[in-house]
């Protein structure tokens, strides 16, 4: 059980946002090489969604499974590392379960449903805790030194 008096230094909404970016730009980064070597330059051409099966597993299980595997191992995702940010258990202050990592993953989309109120909600909480935080009971906190 964690100390119930412990004190965490919250990472606030424009943070957070910070380091979603650098997420973003860094799988895009991984993602984009990949795509232009399967499909060549038509993949910057091409109107939908998915311009085929690679590209779908690319686009989808790959951030997923690296998502979820650097919660599990380093309690944070590269973008927030560089921010010195982790992703906690609320409870017990520990890494995440994996499968809270897996529905936090997940409620990342219901976060963003209804014009992104559920990220903003970061902003007005006073754990700074977006819905994906308050469904899946994780904290986003400053590392320690």
């Amino acid at each position: 059980m964690a100390d119930e008096t412990r004190e965490y230094e919250y990472a606030g909404f424009w943070l957070r946002f910070v380091a979603v970016f650098i997420d973003a730009l860094l799988i895009s980064l991984v993602t984009l090489p990949v795509m232009l070597m399967i499909y060549g330059t038509s993949y910057l051409e091409t109107e939908d969604s998915f311009a085929g099966f690679w590209d779908a597993l690319v686009q989808s299980v790959l951030p997923i499974a690296l998502t979820i595997f650097f919660w599990q191992k380093y309690r944070a995702t590269p973008g927030k590392l560089a921010l010195k940010l982790e992703v906690i258990d609320e409870k017990t202050g520990g890494t995440m379960s994996f499968w809270q990592s897996v529905g936090r993953y997940f409620c990342y989309v219901l976060s963003g449903l209804i014009l992104m109120l559920g990220f903003i909600w970061a902003a007005f909480d006073k754990k700074k805790r977006a819905l994906h935080d308050i469904i899946c009971g994780t904290l986003v906190v400053k590392r320690e030194p």
